[in-house]
């Protein structure tokens, strides 16, 4: 296993595409994150980027990280996932990423830096495979206006508050 760290998201996508398009849904986060590298360098000027190589120079692991936020973990292999904890030097607030990867690389973290693995919260992944189109309902899709701000900033917190556990129920969000 040969890991490499990238400067280069342009180069990083090129690479890794194979490996990360290969099941889009369950690598959704990792490709979100890449394209705003390479399209909104400015949102998030410091990442690090790595890929893991087997010995035929198939890609077979990927990661980024945008600090000060953790490392996402894309697909990788039981082997990629210990050749990355062995060569991060950084320091790692988490890490988040799809099982059983996330679970051997939490696990081989642990044992090389003397932590517990600790789980905050857990996540789906959901993919549309059908989409019905709502008949026989009043009115009509619009744009959004400022008069629907207040709306739009609860739905948000709820939203945030449900799925990603980034509010607490006393910060304002609607019960």
């Amino acid at each position: 296993m040969d890991v490499q760290r990238l400067a280069d998201p342009a180069e990083f996508a090129d690479r890794a595409s194979g490996l990360l398009l290969a099941n889009e849904p369950r690598n959704n986060l990792i490709l979100g994150l890449l394209g705003v590298l390479r399209e909104q360098p400015h949102i998030y000027p410091e990442f690090s980027l790595w890929l893991v190589e087997a010995d035929d120079d198939v890609v077979v692991g990927a990661a980024l990280r945008t600090p000060p936020y953790g490392l996402v973990l894309g697909p990788a292999s039981p082997a990629a996932a210990a050749a990355l904890v062995a060569s991060i030097e950084d320091e790692l607030p988490g890490a988040v990423g799809v099982l059983p990867e996330i679970d051997v690389f939490a696990a081989a973290w642990g044992v090389t830096h003397d932590v517990a693995a600790d789980v905050r919260f857990e996540q789906g992944i959901y993919a549309l495979e059908r989409l019905r189109e709502p008949r026989d309902v009043p009115g009509a899709p619009r744009r959004a206006t400022e008069a629907d701000l207040e709306l739009l900033r609860l739905w948000l917190l709820d939203f945030s508050g449900e799925s990603l556990h980034e509010i607490e129920p006393d910060e304002g969000a609607p019960g």
